[in-house]
């Protein structure tokens, strides 16, 4: 991804089950499969690979920008022609990471507004709790990562560049898909479909514990202990 273009984003999940995906032409997204929905290295080199091939088909050279996730194919540059991987520093996500700068916040923002509002929806139509499958989920994943969520800022607080833009207008930007879901929460309370001891900011964070990747081993540890304490050595 881009600050002037997005690809799709990769959904992962436990089934490979056709009937979600019967009548659809092709998907909004990127799709893969295992048993525990988790991102691999060997997904991650195959979704590179499949990047790569794009990138040569339109005459196009890119660089993609890695953190130190287990997930994230290692030394695949040689297999590579028109992608050139960089990879960040250890422990400098929070940082240098523009994803963690807002892009995955915006995004679950305006991707759970969007299940809300069909459960008010429903509320209003005296229709039973929608049940969101894996195609609708899919389907809302797709829109809600197409929204304008301010990426550009996030890029520009991660260093990829500097913006000309007033610094408090952006963080204000920021925050309105926020203030629109709260006001939406507040109408579910006034429904009572919530219970007041559920806070806005535990539904937004629900998953924020959830593993998503390969777990690192104690040889990866030492790996990325020693990796960081030679970059440390070489910039003395």
């Amino acid at each position: 991804m881009t600050v002037h273009q997005k690809l799709k984003p990769l959904v992962i999940g436990r089934s490979n089950d056709l009937r979600y995906f019967k009548g659809a032409k092709s998907l909004e997204v990127d799709y893969d499969f295992n048993k525990k929905s988790w991102m691999t290295s060997e997904m991650g080199e195959k979704w590179v690979q499949k990047l790569d091939k794009r990138m040569i088909a339109e005459c196009r050279k890119i660089a993609l920008v890695f953190y130190n996730c287990p997930a994230h194919p290692k030394e695949i540059n040689l297999k590579l022609k028109n992608i050139t991987v960089f990879y960040l520093p250890p422990c400098t996500t929070s940082k240098l990471q523009p994803m963690d700068q807002g892009v995955i916040k915006n995004f679950k923002i305006h991707y759970r507004k969007r299940i809300v509002r069909k459960v008010i929806t429903a509320l209003k139509n005296n229709q039973s709790m929608p049940k969101i499958n894996l195609r609708e989920s899919i389907s809302e994943i797709s829109k809600a990562w197409n929204y304008d969520v301010t990426d550009r800022n996030s890029f520009a607080k991660a260093g990829f560049f500097v913006s000309n833009e007033n610094s408090a207008s952006t963080d204000d930007e920021d925050d309105i898909p926020l203030e629109k879901l709260k006001k939406m929460w507040i109408q579910l309370r006034g429904k009572e479909e919530i219970n007041d001891d559920v806070l806005i900011d535990d539904f937004l964070s629900l998953d924020s514990e959830a593993e998503t990747s390969e777990t690192l081993t104690e040889l990866d540890i030492l790996d990325i202990v020693k990796n960081k304490n030679n970059t440390a050595n070489e910039l003395r």
